[in-house]
């Protein structure tokens, strides 16, 4: 009999599934969509309606596909031996293509409180003045830990940096935080012109297969990076489905508040085991402690189980995705049954 397949939802995908609306535009898209190209030259579809979004001129706004592609371009315009300053832990892919790259990667810490992660801000500045970075790029939850800086702390790190230093918040799993403070960060891109907010249509608007990213930059970044906007424009279907997630607030606010809802409750389960430690997050993943005499259990579990919602990122990090409310649940069971068998009945009962 041939084993089922397991189903692998690690990658803070959102399994809710994107707005009807992106839906609708995608089974309406004509041949004429496809066949020629967006009228004019240069031309965005999105630029006028983020620009109007966000109160920002269409000239400093970047649309990209998805924010990856920006983040290539950017790390393409430094020269091998130049320094990049991050987190650690950061999103792999920096690493990765500065190594590619041949650029020096440079990280601050990221203290670990019992409840909580928070960035250094301290020892980031000291980075910045001793290293003088080329580029400084931190991700705003950041992936694995989940901690978000605040507008007052990249204020902090702007008023460090070089002008000529670019700087990067990733905002890819904005959209996950009652107390994101969008307006406060908005306000520093006049304030700083070397500033890049960087977004994405990938998690918040569940478009990750599209490829869809923006950023919103301070007025001196297009130099910064010697960007011009494809001469062709984007991609015609790409950018109406994106104007369609766009127009679509009530739904995705639904999905957010969903999410927000599940990570909570699997936080506050998870805590309540031997072994394991969840810790607050921004995002829609959690990253949870595991103790060291139980990893390898951890680890036969997680190579067995139907629907796989979690991946270690370090030694003893492990990082859950937050998918549909069934896979949290079926999870947390798991987890309870390495724990606690009693627990795990307990709570069996209490969703009856």
């Amino acid at each position: 009999m041939t084993k089922p397949r397991q189903l692998i939802i690690n990658r803070n995908e959102i399994l809710q599934g994107p707005s009807p609306r992106c839906l609708t535009v995608l089974r309406a898209c004509k041949k004429e969509t496809l066949c020629r190209y967006e009228e004019g030259s240069y031309a965005s579809r999105l630029v006028p309606h983020l620009s109007k979004k966000f109160k920002l001129p269409e000239k400093q706004i970047i649309v990209s596909y998805g924010a990856e592609d920006f983040l290539r371009f950017a790390f393409n315009q430094l020269r091998a031996g130049d320094a990049i300053l991050t987190s650690d832990p950061c999103y792999g892919y920096y690493k990765n293509y500065a190594t590619f790259r041949g650029l020096q990667l440079i990280t601050f810490h990221i203290k670990e409180s019992r409840n909580a992660f928070a960035f250094d801000v301290k020892n980031c500045l000291q980075q910045c003045a001793k290293k003088k970075p080329k580029l400084v790029i931190i991700a705003s939850p950041n992936n694995p830990t989940g901690n978000c800086l605040s507008a007052n702390d990249a204020k902090k790190i702007l008023n460090a940096t070089d002008k000529k230093t670019l700087v990067i918040l990733d905002e890819a799993y904005e959209g996950f935080h009652n107390a994101y403070d969008e307006r406060a960060l908005l306000a520093l891109l006049a304030q700083h012109s070397n500033l890049v907010l960087l977004r994405t249509f990938s998690k918040r608007y569940a478009l990750a297969g599209l490829r869809i990213g923006y950023a919103l930059c301070g007025e001196n970044v297009k130099t910064m990076l010697n960007y011009q906007a494809p001469y062709l424009g984007m991609s015609r279907l790409i950018e109406d489905v994106g104007l369609a997630a766009l127009a679509s607030t009530k739904y995705y606010d639904k999905i957010r508040r969903e999410i927000m809802k599940t990570r909570d409750e699997l936080i506050k389960k998870i805590n309540t085991l031997k072994h394991f430690h969840a810790f607050a997050s921004h995002a829609n993943f959690v990253a949870i402690r595991v103790d060291q005499l139980t990893i390898k259990t951890v680890e036969k579990l997680l190579a067995k189980i139907p629907v796989l919602p979690a991946k270690f990122v370090s030694p003893e990090l492990l990082r859950v995705s937050i998918g549909l409310p069934a896979h949290m649940h079926a999870f947390a069971e798991a987890l309870m049954r390495l724990s606690n068998p009693e627990q795990q009945k307990t709570y069996h009962n209490s969703r009856s």
